[in-house]
């Protein structure tokens, strides 16, 4: 039955996604890596930030260089001194270092992805100017540490912009790079789970009134993600809360309301309030339940419920 319904939308779902992320998938050669970075980010602190580690290695090589994450000059070396495993080292290690300095700084995460071509500082002109990335940022940083020198630079993201070229300091498009494939991460898990979100019902899975995290749970469980039994979406937000930043949530993560703007009127044995939580469906979409189906758009979602973070329930969705 879950397999005839997963070709029944197969189409249909594709078509609205692609529409939502506009994202680029992996490369094989960057797929083959997945192991070494889920290694080392381990060992660092970073394990949620492994796909965006490997979208940084699309971008920086593709996965065909021997010094994948461009990590050398990093540590003081020439460009190009390490072989795949210890630029996966270093290039982790070096992220996990501007990770801790954007926090400390209040940065949000594309700053600190945009700092792993520009260097840390970059992070400090970003805390001085609102804390939050903009490609407005990035391209006067850049324009400051070029002279103004321009340089030609063509692709299907530079043209659209500004025509095709950039400052000669870095890359002020980085982040717009990196992006691009970060949107479209763990396609298949995500797009099952919307699928299933988004026709609850032929799933067996039910929406009484004040059992959202149930509700998201079981939307996950029949995905064939495995997740905790939370005791409330409360608890799942302060446990997993991959990010606060609503401006790239990825497409099926659990949107989790902020406490400082909604409570609701259930205090969990765990003595949190209850909270709320919802599936991101992509497009500026929210799901979630309320005793039956509901769908807010971001804005009203972020009005009504706060903006509390996004996650995947404990889960790693790959």
């Amino acid at each position: 039955m879950l397999h005839e319904l997963l070709e029944d939308y197969r189409d249909e779902l594709v078509q609205l996604l692609g529409s939502a992320t506009g994202g680029k998938g992996f490369s094989t050669a960057v797929l083959a890596l997945r192991e070494l970075v889920e290694k080392y980010a381990a060992m660092y602190g970073i394990s949620h930030y492994v796909d965006t580690l490997l979208a940084i290695i699309e971008v920086e090589s593709g996965g065909r260089l021997e010094d994948v994450m461009q990590s050398s000059e990093s540590m003081g070396l020439p460009p190009n001194s390490l072989s795949k495993e210890a630029s996966i080292n270093q290039g982790c290690k070096y992220f996990s270092q501007l990770v801790r300095k954007a926090k400390n700084l209040g940065c949000d995460e594309d700053s600190v992805i945009q700092a792993y071509n520009y260097g840390s500082g970059f992070l400090d002109f970003v805390a001085s100017h609102g804390k939050k990335y903009s490609f407005e940022l990035a391209e006067e940083f850049s324009r400051q540490h070029s002279g103004g020198v321009k340089v030609t630079y063509k692709n299907e993201i530079s043209i659209p912009k500004n025509g095709g070229w950039r400052y000669n300091y870095g890359n002020m498009f980085y982040v717009l790079l990196v992006r691009q494939y970060h949107a479209a991460l763990g396609s298949d898990v995500q797009n099952r789970i919307v699928l299933i979100a988004q026709n609850y019902q032929n799933y067996g899975i039910t929406a009484p009134a004040g059992y959202c995290e149930m509700w998201a749970e079981q939307v996950y469980r029949a995905a064939g993600v495995q997740v905790a039994n939370w005791c409330c979406a409360g608890r799942n937000r302060v446990t997993n809360v991959v990010s606060t930043d609503s401006s790239n949530i990825p497409v099926g993560a659990m949107v989790y309301n902020d406490p400082a703007v909604y409570n609701s009127r259930t205090t969990c044995g765990c003595g949190l309030n209850a909270g709320h939580v919802g599936v991101y469906l992509g497009n500026g979409q929210i799901m979630s339940n309320i005793g039956g189906s509901a769908i807010d758009t971001l804005e009203s979602w972020t009005s009504y419920y706060g903006f509390g973070g996004w996650g995947w329930g404990g889960a790693a969705v790959n």
